[in-house]
């Protein structure tokens, strides 16, 4: 794989990161209240640019100092400018994928200037403990778990808002006394540790276990619901919920883990190659004459010679013999 390649998974992975587990829902309320907000945030994906790329300071500087400006500062721009016309997570799922974009438009065009000017990312600290591939593998494994834990509930979470609207007055309506009421942030955990399963059993081909956990939820959710809410028309719209919601993350999961299993084979692919190439025997150097057959295969019966060699006659062997008398 190419160093452009590299060097855009280890940006991504870092913003992923940055934007997604380390920006927390306090976080989002200190970037509304000022501009400190987004500095601590622009400082933070500094800090993973740096931790992601690996770079050592002494070789290759002036790449980490270009990601730094480059990335990190153009993301505090981009979050100052644009959180004046959107809104937060809780907003609509438009906005989220505009920032994001305009994020990785800067990311791309960061890789593509580095590339044309010819910079090496050969001499990095985690290259020198392991191999590219495997830290990229590793790379791409953490931004797919990211995606389909963090960012998963965030895209369903506002998808399945108009959902959750037109079933509030159900529950409002249905006094549930309060140790019937489940636990609070529950759902979020459950939808989390759902996703992260799914994803874990699609990279590694377990789908027989997929199926099974699909089919456990919903029986468990399925019966809560059922001993929960009579059999009116009105109670039909939290079992289409819960369908929904189950359907959206298991599709979301399933997706970001073929995306990352073809991703990570994809750079596994030439090393696998190599190896291959290097266990297997080559027949060339094997010359004819040299090769000594097995012993479990039987030689070649030889047909008796036609051709009789020349006998020679026995009176001119005895005159030979015989030394000559004087």
């Amino acid at each position: 794989m190419s160093q452009a390649w590299q060097l855009a998974i280890c940006l991504i992975s870092a913003h992923v990161c940055a934007d997604f587990v380390l920006q927390t829902d306090r976080a989002l309320e200190r970037k509304k209240a000022g501009v400190w907000g987004n500095i601590e945030h622009a400082l933070i994906h500094a800090v993973c640019i740096v931790v992601f790329l690996g770079l050592h300071p002494r070789s290759q500087a002036s790449i980490l100092g270009l990601a730094v400006v480059s990335v990190a500062i153009t993301h505090f721009l981009i979050d100052w400018i644009y959180k004046r016309r959107a809104e937060t997570w809780s907003g609509k799922l438009a906005q989220l994928a505009a920032d994001q974009l305009l994020h990785i438009i800067v990311i791309v065009v960061f890789v593509v200037v580095v590339a044309r000017t010819g910079l090496s990312l050969c001499e990095t600290a985690w290259h020198r403990l392991m191999s590219v591939d495997l830290y990229l593998t590793i790379l791409v494994h953490v931004t797919g778990t990211v995606l389909a834990v963090w960012t998963g509930g965030v895209v369903i979470g506002i998808r399945m808002k108009p959902f959750q609207e037109g079933l509030q007055p159900q529950r409002d309506a249905n006094v549930i006394s309060p140790p019937l009421r489940g636990f609070e942030g529950a759902g979020k955990l459950i939808g989390q540790l759902e996703r992260f399963l799914i994803f874990l059993f699609v990279i590694t081909n377990q789908y027989t276990a997929l199926g099974f956990l699909i089919t456990a939820k919903t029986i468990l959710r399925f019966g809560e619901i059922k001993t929960g809410d009579t059999a009116t028309a009105e109670s039909r719209k939290e079992p289409e919920y819960v369908l929904i919601g189950t359907l959206m993350s298991v599709a979301w999961a399933v997706a970001i883990g073929l995306l990352a299993q073809m991703l990570s084979a994809r750079i596994l692919e030439p090393s696998l190659q190599a190896t291959a190439t290097a266990t297997t025997p080559s027949t060339a150097t094997i010359r004819p004459e040299t090769a000594r057959p097995s012993a479990f295969t039987s030689l070649p019966a030889t047909a008796p010679s036609t051709t009789s060699r020349p006998v020679s006659s026995p009176t001119t062997a005895t005159r030979d013999s015989v030394p000559a008398s004087q």
